[in-house]
């Protein structure tokens, strides 16, 4: 299998479960006793799960959406020799979850340290600057899980900070706007080197 067959693969295992679950799925089981004790069972068969082609043609265009912004964030990493290239899938997908624009985190990612290239010297995972460089992690995928998490208010801990009802710009204010005044207009600027302003 080649290189990018075997990218391919992976990114529909990856991808396929985080929409399987927002299917319109019409299943109509039946519960038959199999026996004079009263075993029960359930039965489906193929004619009792059905998808309908509308909600495969909306499945592949979110694939092709959530593939797209990836390669993006890969192109614009991969130009400039990164670390990061090759995790815009991760990023993407992490930031649906969090509700935050999928040019966010690869955005903070390379303000903070050059996408991996200028790292924290405490933790070279820790990409985005977090916690003033004093969390370590032990991924790239725990780094950027963890910031999106943090990003998108879905920390107790820092949703004060974080709140899904913030504007980007304050959500940039609050991660690093007390110590460098242009932080937000500066990681905007990137998200729109990435991929101009969506409307």
């Amino acid at each position: 299998m080649t290189y990018k067959k075997s990218i391919g693969f992976l990114r529909g295992l990856v991808i396929f479960p985080l929409f399987l679950t927002t299917l319109p799925i019409n299943i109509n089981s039946t519960i038959v006793p199999e026996s004079a004790e009263g075993v029960v069972a359930n039965q489906l068969s193929a004619q009792e799960i059905k998808i309908s082609d509308e909600a495969y043609s909306w499945y592949n265009k979110k694939i092709a959406v959530l593939i797209e912004h990836a390669d993006k964030i890969d192109a614009y990493f991969a130009e400039h020799s990164l670390p990061l290239a090759g995790y815009g899938l991760k990023m993407v997908i992490e930031a649906q979850k969090n509700n935050l624009d999928w040019r966010l985190l690869p955005s903070v990612a390379m303000r903070e340290s050059t996408a991996g290239k200028n790292a924290c010297r405490n933790n070279f995972y820790n990409v985005f600057g977090w916690n003033s460089c004093k969390t370590n992690f032990s991924s790239y995928e725990e780094a950027i899980e963890t910031v999106a998490r943090n990003l998108g208010g879905n920390n107790p801990k820092t949703a004060g900070y974080y709140k899904d009802t913030l504007a980007l710009r304050e959500i940039l204010e609050n991660y690093n706007g007390g110590a460098v005044y242009s932080y937000p207009e500066q990681v905007m600027a990137i998200m729109r080197i990435i991929a101009p302003d969506e409307s």
